[in-house]
């Protein structure tokens, strides 16, 4: 803050800054300056450390890396598919069911990791973003893999949006059967 900079978020690892259209170029400038001393600072400290201290330092750092790979882009479900040959889908579609209760089932991770195991393909009715940093790791419409329910299952932080009360919301079985007759009626 004796720098004129305000943090948005922060984690244990990350830390979010907000450039707005208010922001100016002297504004940037300073940021990125101060944010060069900062990491002057620590290289200087690293070089005058003893080796305990900098094997201490460096265990610290590696506690803080992401143990957990992001996973890959998972495909969107055949309904909601633009085209079948393809991968791209139709966001805006399926974010419309979503909203819709009477097409949407919820299911805590571990139980959405045991449908899945069952054989059973789940959709999200919702975007889920894990925040900070606010990227997000399923779209509406995007078929929920095995990969991304470890990848939420293995998060530390405070925040996921599309998680509600630690349930995520899927499309129900019914709700992904009508989409398709709906888009088999369409074409």
């Amino acid at each position: 803050m004796e720098k004129n900079i305000q943090l948005n978020k922060t984690s244990v690892n990350t830390v979010l800054l907000q450039v707005t259209i208010s922001t100016t170029r002297s504004d940037v400038a300073n940021l990125i300056q101060v944010l060069r001393k900062i990491a002057l600072g620590c290289e200087e400290k690293m070089r005058n450390s003893l080796e305990f201290e900098r094997d201490f330092h460096d265990s610290k750092v590696h506690s803080l890396m992401p143990r957990q790979p992001l996973p890959d882009v998972p495909p969107f479900h055949p309904a909601f598919r633009v085209n079948v040959q393809t991968p791209d889908g139709d966001v805006s579609r399926a974010r419309s069911l979503g909203y819709d209760h009477a097409n949407v089932e919820y299911f805590s991770l571990e139980e959405a990791e045991r449908q899945i195991a069952g054989g059973r393909t789940l959709v999200s009715a919702t975007m889920v973003a894990p925040y900070p940093p606010g990227s997000p790791v399923l779209l509406p419409g995007e078929e929920i893999s095995p990969a991304v329910v470890k990848y939420l299952r293995a998060l530390d932080v405070k925040e996921v949006h599309g998680l509600s009360e630690g349930r995520l919301r899927f499309f129900s079985e019914k709700a992904l059967a009508e989409e398709e007759l709906r888009k088999r009626a369409v074409r």
